[in-house]
């Protein structure tokens, strides 16, 4: 993603916490109140959000898409950085394992919030919902099954390919999401584990000889 793409990304979603927090009360620097003013027919049931300045933000498919996608690239990762954390023979991968748990499960459950809001239904734990930011199942499985420094190999290049996939989806998100917390996730994600894929392909040619 360009620097300039992620500064607009940026951008956006700064925005729109400032109008966020303009709707809040007292924030709109507006007195509407008199006293003994009476409620007027139309504002004695309460105010509408457009009464308030409240923002409407809507879903659009990329945010959808985002939701879905990386919901499943979360859970995966998960599964192989927890193997990791478990069975690993270097200390500094397990560390970086452990991150990786506590960053996207806390994203899973943003992603959860937000697409019990957009109304979209997301199965974290089934994979094909991933499209192209998943690696195969089968792949993972076979990890189980490897031992010592060929299983620190191989789960190295799982995560590696899990994070940049990751990249990509939340790159291409931000060339059309709508909702401003969906672009804070993507940038987040881009963020976190961009780095981390660098880190892990040195792991990789390290360990494996290439």
């Amino acid at each position: 993603m360009s620097a300039r793409r992620r500064v607009a990304a940026a951008a956006l979603a700064a925005a729109a916490a400032a109008v966020a927090l303009l709707a809040l009360p007292g924030c709109t620097g507006d007195d509407d109140t008199t006293d003994g003013a009476t409620p007027s027919p139309d504002t004695a049931t309460g105010p509408t959000p457009a009464a308030t300045g409240e923002p409407e933000f809507t879903f659009g498919e990329a945010d959808t898409t985002f939701l879905q996608q990386m919901a499943a690239s979360h859970d995966q990762a998960i599964d192989v950085a927890r193997l990791v954390a478990e069975r690993s023979e270097q200390e500094d991968f397990r560390q970086l394992a452990t991150e990786t748990i506590e960053f996207r499960e806390a994203q899973l459950e943003e992603i959860a919030e937000l697409a019990e809001s957009a109304e979209v239904t997301i199965t974290p734990d089934d994979h094909a919902t991933g499209g192209d930011a998943v690696v195969p199942d089968d792949e993972v499985a076979a990890l189980e099954r490897a031992e010592g420094s060929d299983f620190d190999v191989a789960a190295a290049e799982l995560l590696a390919r899990l994070d940049e996939a990751a990249v990509v989806l939340s790159d291409a998100t931000l060339e059309g999401a709508e909702h401003p917390e969906v672009v804070v996730l993507a940038i987040d994600a881009i963020d976190h584990v961009e780095p981390q894929a660098e880190t892990l392909r040195g792991w990789v040619a390290e360990w494996g000889g290439a």
